[in-house]
Formats: structure tokens, sequence, C-alpha cells
């Protein structure tokens, strides 16, 4: 009797040995690395995986073949300036240099443009095939299936100048904002025709005395008065 359970205690371990080998399933860091492949291998910008979570995960099987399907959510920081036309996968995105230049001899190209800064985030669902083999699970196939723009702040030291609004008036038609800039210099932006310009917000939001700004445009001197600094803007930003 002694021998016959020896024997069930061995052949039980045995089994479940070989079960857990046949059903168990990839682990998360498993789909991770195989993004980081991916990103390493298509993208032209650096890139970094912030979160990586395994949101389901589907067991199948092929021609006898065992194949596991792991969907994610992946969250991804971009680390350098660049830009994109055609959408916001891997191979899309151009260093911002490149995409500069490719942007100048596309007609179309200026309005379809998207501008990604340092540290912008986006938030992609996506998943991971892998196959059965002897020494475990290999992955075969790995793809986004979505997208979604967390952030994508304009960095500071991207703006001709920064300060708030001490004071705007209409002159003519014009409209001129007085800003108390953080160089501690009073500029004067003229606004032409607002209809040009990129505001961040309504023009009634930003038209407020103590509102912070953010502006980036060109700098020349003021028509309004003598000496002092005019900077004519392409696009305004409430911070």
């Amino acid at each position: 009797m002694r021998a016959f359970n020896e024997k069930s205690i061995v052949l039980i371990c045995v089994l479940f040995t070989i079960s857990s080998f046949i059903f168990a399933q990839p682990e998360k860091n498993q789909g991770e690395n195989v993004l980081k492949v991916q990103i390493s291998r298509d993208s032209k910008i650096q890139l970094t995986i912030k979160n990586f979570t395994k949101t389901n995960g589907i067991m199948r099987e092929v021609l006898g073949q065992p194949i596991y399907t792991m969907e994610f959510t992946a969250k991804i920081q971009i680390d350098q300036k660049c830009g994109t036309l055609r959408g916001f996968y891997l191979k899309d995105f151009m260093p911002f240099e490149e995409f500069e230049n490719y942007i100048n001899n596309i007609y179309y190209a200026k309005s379809n443009k998207t501008i990604f800064y340092p540290a912008a985030c986006i938030n992609y669902d996506g998943e991971v095939t892998f196959e059965k083999t002897e020494r475990g699970w290999r992955s075969t196939d790995c793809k986004l299936t979505g997208y979604k723009i967390i952030s994508n702040d304009l960095p500071l030291s991207e703006y001709t100048a920064v300060g708030t609004i001490k004071n705007f008036k209409l002159v003519d038609g014009v409209i001129f904002l007085y800003m108390l800039s953080t160089k501690s210099q009073e500029v004067i932006i003229e606004i032409n025709d607002p209809d040009q310009i990129e505001f961040n917000g309504s023009l009634s939001e930003i038209l407020k005395v103590g509102v912070k700004i953010a502006v980036i445009g060109q700098f020349k001197d003021s028509t309004l008065e003598i000496g002092k600094l005019g900077l004519v803007p392409k696009k305004i930003i409430r911070l």
C-alpha cells in the first residue's frame, strides 16, 4: 500500500509538471520585451515604454500548434522632438530635422502635420502573438491596434517670449497686447488678424490682464510706440 501511494504521488507530480508546461501562459514581461524589440527595429526616433499592462489573453490551437495572443495597453514616451504626417505608429515618426525638410517640399503637408515634443506620451493598444515550442513561448507577431495622445506639451524653450499681460487695446483694427516678459522687459504683441493665429483657447480667455501667456513669433520694432520691442505672433498659448 505504501509503495502504491509513493507511485501515485510521483505520477501526480509528473502529470502536474506536464500540465503546467502545456497550459502555462507567456508572462507580461515577455510581451513587453517583444514590444521593446519592435520599437528598436521599426522606430527612427527615441521612445521609452513607461508602462505595459496585459489586458487579456487568448489561448487556441492552430493545426495542433498552441497559440497564445496577449492583448495589452502600453504608455510610450517620446524622447525627442519629431513629427508625423501619416499616423501615430512606430514607422510614422520622423526626427524633426528630417520632418521639417520633408514638409517643406510637400504642399499639402503643412495642414496635416503633427509635431511632438520631448516627454509627450501616447497610450497604445496592441497584441502580441506567441507560439509554443520545446523551449517555451516564442513571439511571431506584434501589432499596435489603436492609440490615444495623453500629453504633448510645448516646452518653454520653444517659445519666443513668456510673460503676463499688463494691458491691451485696439488701435485701427489691430490688437496690441502689452506683456511683461520673464526677462523683465515690456513687449508689445501686435495681432493684425486673429483668424490667422493659432490660439490655445478662445481669444476672450486670453485678452485679460494678469493672464500668463507664451508666444511664438518674430520680434521687430513696435509700430505703436517708438523704441518699444514688438512681436508679431504665430501662436499664442495661455499658460
